[in-house]
């Protein structure tokens, strides 16, 4: 493996909605953000729209791990909508995460990651999002430049079939993702608090001694603006 470095950012919201692609009769929460989320954030910061994000951060990784001791809460609360070209109205249930607090995570060659990471600790273009646009954070804090390491030990999120053993007093959720990183599953265990063992190393970001698993956008389903 290059050997490659990240930039970490710690950060926090009050609400946060990270949609679950698959549902539809309710709206359901990645209760971490995905890969494209965290690339999206990391566009915001840098003043980037959509589609050159997908273009610029095609040779970096990303990725997300809750930060310790946070306790992720999810509340299912009603929303209400309108269809404007049907001009139908409707109500429907949707999953909402309270004051979830994450490491977000951005890798790539040390040159790269060196040039962003001085135009984000010189200048905040736009605030990220937890996942729409009325989700602001209530605070972020750039933690610097870290390193990357293979390893099998790991928090974050994971393919499901990936995982060959969960330590003692671990929190899991599974839910699907459009991903190709696996033909034998399209499910993802996301790691609530502690960590899971997996069968072969992968790049993580060592973050406050949390290891952050680490993905290329091209792993993942890309969808509206983020198709190229």
């Amino acid at each position: 493996m290059i050997n490659l470095k990240a930039l970490a950012i710690k950060i926090k919201f009050s609400e946060a909605f990270f949609k679950v692609h698959y549902t539809k009769a309710s709206r359901l929460t990645y209760p971490i953000p995905l890969p494209t989320s965290v690339a999206g954030m990391f566009g915001s910061m840098l003043g980037l729209p959509r589609k050159a994000c997908g273009e610029q951060f095609k040779e970096y990784l990303f990725g997300a791990a809750v930060v310790s001791g946070t306790q992720i809460n999810i509340q299912t609360e009603n929303c209400s909508y309108m269809l404007l070209t049907k001009k139908e109205r409707g109500v429907e249930r949707i999953s909402i995460l309270n004051s979830p607090e994450y490491y977000i995570v951005m890798a790539g060659e040390e040159a790269g990651i060196s040039y962003y990471y001085e135009k984000i600790t010189s200048e905040i273009k736009y605030l990220p999002f937890g996942g729409q646009n009325d989700f602001f954070p209530l605070d972020w804090k750039i933690i610097g430049l870290t390193e990357v390491m293979k390893k099998t030990e790991v928090s974050g999120y994971v393919p499901t079939n990936w995982v060959s053993s969960i330590h003692q007093d671990t929190k899991l959720e599974i839910l699907p993702a459009a991903h190709n990183i696996s033909t034998i599953s399209e499910s993802f265990t996301f790691i609530l608090s502690g960590a899971v063992e997996i069968r072969e190393q992968i790049p993580c970001a060592i973050v406050n001694t949390v290891s952050v698993p680490l993905y290329s956008l091209e792993q993942f389903v890309l969808v509206g603006e983020w198709k190229s």
